[in-house]
């Protein structure tokens, strides 16, 4: 089965480490394997990949790790946090040292004694062999100057580098702190909502309470009610003795959890400040200044290669110069044929060209080089400030995160107490609904009233209706049996059965409501709604059996409606 790389960025140092693994690697072997590049115990480990802290327990694949494209693992990295940086005060790891570089700047090549030009007689020949010796020289201090920048570049790109992947990993927990935040805020919405809508309808039912349960004591229910227990309608409420010690309890209650609201609605604005706040801040690390001022340095750089090539080429010259005035000197057919005009001419532009080394090109290796390591020591300062930074702000994203849980914990708790103080106030409500229940009774009771009468009423026509179909039918048969009796024996008319009268119909209405409370019209009109509305529809339904045909009297619940 063919690997890919897992990119793991080291949040408190910005190291970047490349592991190779398969989709079936489990997270947890994967620690294992940190342990030996970080020295961080599995136990201090927190990894995470968008935004989600990955389980030990899961295969890699399960998070859509790793990626094939190596490219685009870098958009997808897993950050690696080492909790002992994360506890509040917590120090930050010591700054790890510069490179001490120091130049070694090349001895100057001796000239020995014996070498051919040290016998001419014009001295601007005598000196071709110092000058090559001094050119060599140049040449491998520029190279020694450019090797060392060079070196000290390659460290600041490090130090940017691992400065870039420190405020990633701040970005990420800052990310996963923001989907917390959002849930709990939405959480939090919620409850507000729906608290807001039940204390709005406890407060008015507390408010409406005692008024409702001294209207209730007034009510007397009519004399065919009242009971061995009960003669006002407030007698009908369970446990009545307990209802008002509830309804106290019910009430301090109610105050109580609105304190406690109060106080939780205070902790969730301080942590809404907090977040928000920590969503502002940012490291004191300008990288995108850094980024110019590395530019800069990788131009000195490229300056300084210009000039070793430029040493080169003039070490070259003067080479050949010294080569041909050997050969010249020597009478040998292969050397260049120079004047004496010429060899003067060419020395005087060697000296000018030492002279350009000693005060242009040399001073400018040196000052660049001493550029790039005052801009190490900038990217080094950087990296400590960065480190500092970033540690603060994962502190305070960990104190954020305890936050939003202990938030998320106390949220559950006050859904439970909502759902409590709403069964709570239940019993009060159900207190509350006994004058409607009791306006209802009283409303059906003249609703079956009119009912029976209604019924009785159209029972008693369709037997007058009935008594004229038999008689209409008696006639008939009548007429029938006259005109067969001239023809037919009456016996076999009986044996026929067509001399049988027909069947008679009896319509009876058994008094069902016998025991119904005598309620009028009156009572449909004055106990409430639900009578009115019935009175109505039976009044519609036509017939002798409406409720305002009864001309009954007063309602004997006429209190408890106004009640």
């Amino acid at each position: 089965m063919s690997t890919s790389i897992l990119l793991v960025l080291v949040a408190h140092d910005g190291r970047t480490l490349q592991l190779d693994v398969q989709g079936a690697t489990r997270v947890d072997a994967v620690q294992q394997a940190l342990v030996a590049f970080t020295s961080i115990a599995v136990s201090d480990q927190i990894v995470m990949c968008h935004g989600a802290r990955l389980d030990p327990a899961k295969p890699l694949s399960a998070y859509k790790l790793p990626v094939a494209d190596p490219a685009a693992a870098e958009d997808q990295p897993v950050f690696l946090y080492h909790k002992a940086y994360l506890r509040p005060g917590a120090a930050p790891p010591p700054a790890e040292p510069l490179p001490m570089l120091e130049v070694t700047v090349p001895g100057l090549p001796s000239v020995g004694l014996r070498h051919p030009l040290q016998s001419a007689h014009s001295p601007l020949i005598r000196a071709l062999p110092d000058y090559e010796a001094q050119f060599t020289q140049q040449l491998g201090e520029a190279r020694a100057y450019w090797e060392a920048s060079q070196q000290r570049l390659h460290r600041c790109r490090q130090l940017m580098s691992e400065q870039e992947v420190q405020a990633r990993a701040a970005d990420a927990a800052r990310a996963n702190v923001e989907s917390h935040y959002n849930y709990i805020a939405s959480m939090y919405a919620s409850f507000v909502d729906k608290y807001v809508a039940q204390h709005r309808d406890h407060t008015k039912l507390l408010s409406q309470f005692a008024s409702l349960s001294a209207a209730m004591a007034a009510v007397e229910l009519p004399q065919l009610l009242v009971g061995p227990s009960w003669r006002v309608l407030a007698d009908l409420q369970p446990n009545r003795a307990r209802l008002a010690e509830w309804q106290e309890s019910c009430s301090r209650s109610h105050d109580h959890f609105a304190q406690k609201v109060s106080e939780l609605e205070a902790v969730f604005q301080l942590l809404r400040c907090e977040v928000e706040r920590l969503f502002l801040q940012a490291p004191s690390v300008d990288l995108d200044a850094l980024g110019l001022a590395l530019n800069e340095a990788e131009g000195l750089i490229d300056e300084q290669g210009s000039i070793v090539q430029v040493l080169s080429k003039d070490l070259l010259t003067v080479r050949q110069l010294v080569e041909d005035v050997v050969a010249q000197l020597g009478g040998s057919a292969g050397g260049a044929s120079l004047s004496g005009a010429a060899v003067h001419d060419t020395c005087a532009a060697v000296d000018t060209m030492h002279d350009n080394h000693l005060h242009a090109l040399l001073p400018r290796v040196r000052q660049a080089d001493g550029s790039i390591a005052e801009f190490l020591l900038r990217c080094g300062d950087a990296k400590g400030r960065m480190t500092r930074d970033v540690l603060q702000q994962l502190q305070g994203i960990a104190a954020q995160q305890s936050r939003i849980r202990d938030m998320k914990h106390k949220l559950a708790v006050f859904q439970e107490v909502l759902s409590r103080q709403a069964a709570a106030f239940n019993e009060l409500q159900a207190a509350t609904r006994l004058p409607a229940a009791y306006r209802l009774a009283l409303a059906e009771c003249a609703r079956r009233a009119a009912w029976q009468e209604m019924f009785a009423g159209q029972a008693a026509r369709l037997a007058e209706h009935c008594g004229r179909i038999t008689a209409k039918e008696a006639s008939k048969r009548e007429s029938v049996r006259r005109q067969l009796e001239r023809h037919l024996p009456l016996e076999l008319l009986a044996q026929a059965g067509l001399l049988q009268e027909p069947p008679h119909c009896t319509v009876s209405v058994p008094p069902s409501d016998a025991f119904l409370l005598p309620c009028g019209g009156a009572a449909a009109e004055c106990c409430g709604s639900a009578g009115a509305a019935a009175a109505g529809r039976r009044g519609a339904g036509g017939g002798s059996g409406s409720a305002a045909g009864t001309g009954a009297g007063s309602c004997p619940g006429c209190a408890g409606c106004q009640g």
